[in-house]
């Protein structure tokens, strides 16, 4: 049960994916570097030291919840953006700023999804380090 769970989640944020590079008239190349680049960008500014930084870029704990939070981002931006006149430039924007402004998410439901969900994903990273040492 646990595994057709997960498979169904991936297979929906797949369809997802897909949908969002449809209407952006993405490549995957270009998508997959926003979502890095985005990502280091977030977790460079909420850290205090690069050496912080580089340890949670490092650790699969910080990119499943970051690919988690950008897929719960992409379908919000699929629905605001359902049958938008907006123009291409215009719709990338909006979804670029919607992702690099992850904290400051408008949807309050998605916002404590997002919040409650890094700290248990910085729970972790610090037990793991801590279990290290």
């Amino acid at each position: 049960m646990k595994a057709t769970i997960k498979q169904q989640r991936q297979l929906k944020n797949a369809t997802i994916k897909e949908q969002v590079l449809h209407l952006l008239n993405y490549s995957e190349s270009q998508y997959n570097a926003l979502l890095f680049e985005t990502a280091c960008a977030y977790i460079e500014e909420l850290t205090i030291a690069p050496e912080i930084a580089a340890e949670f870029l490092s650790e699969q704990l910080f990119w499943n919840w970051w690919k988690q939070q950008w897929a719960m981002v992409d379908e919000v931006f699929l629905i605001q953006s359902h049958n938008s006149p907006l123009a291409l430039a215009t719709m990338r924007n909006w979804y670029e700023r919607m992702h690099r402004d992850i904290d400051a998410f408008p949807d309050p439901v998605v916002y404590d999804r997002i919040q409650d969900n890094y700290m248990k994903m910085v729970k972790g990273v610090i037990k793991k380090h801590t279990s290290d040492v």
